[in-house]
């Protein structure tokens, strides 16, 4: 498993697909990916994308959920638009698959990505409605510009932007996937494996003494 550094490089590099909030990524204490790598003892790298990819999704809801009253004027064309093109993104539950109730949970999952693209569905819409209005408003002197440039700087904006109450959500919810149990039986193993030999391994050469036999083997 990763050690600490190289958890933080592991989560730099993710992070890099994504938009953060600066003090998270440029500093190094409290509250930034450092302390996300302190806290993730055992988890591997695909354990720690899943971190990044579940914060990743808080941020998406928090974004929808700040939006959803100015979208309701489109949410229903929206959906009948999703219909037939599918947005589509990445996100991960670690851990959810090994639960009794693994079968209940994927569904609830599945129904969460439908329901997340449809409103991202709608977001784009609304920013192409406010882009057209942008363009129509230049289009006649003396109109509002300020108000359709306002709308349309917000619209543009609208870009989930993980902070550190999303990070402290996934780490909450995001479990490494192989348990202390089972990671300490892999290192007992190791050990056996690499201690209990000399480290001297055979060149593939056979005996040179008279008489000594020689096997493939």
């Amino acid at each position: 498993m990763p050690n600490e550094e190289d958890r933080l490089d592991i989560l730099r590099a993710v992070s890099k697909q994504l938009k953060f909030d600066d003090y998270i990524l440029h500093q190094d204490g409290r509250r930034t990916l450092r302390e996300v790598a302190q806290r993730t003892s055992g988890y591997s790298g695909a354990d720690l994308q899943a971190v990044v990819y579940n914060a990743h999704l808080e941020a998406i809801h928090d974004l929808l959920d700040s939006t959803d009253t100015a979208m309701d004027g489109t949410t229903s064309q929206a959906k009948d638009q999703s219909r037939v093109k599918r947005q589509d993104f990445t996100y991960f539950r670690l851990g959810d698959h090994s639960s009794p109730n693994g079968h209940q949970q994927l569904a609830a999952v599945a129904a969460e990505r439908a329901e997340i693209a449809s409103k991202l569905a709608a977001m784009q819409l609304a920013r192409r409605k406010a882009n057209e209005a942008r363009h129509a408003a230049q289009q006649r002197p003396g109109t509002a510009r300020g108000q359709v440039n306002g709308t349309h700087a917000a619209s543009e904006s609208q870009e989930p932007v993980i902070r550190w109450q999303h990070l402290e959500k996934s780490l909450g919810s995001t479990r490494a996937s192989i348990s202390a149990q089972e990671q300490r039986r892999l290192s007992t193993i190791y050990r056996e494996f690499v201690v209990g030999r000399n480290g001297e391994m055979s060149d593939g050469q056979g005996g040179s003494e008279v008489g000594g036999r020689t096997s493939l083997m």
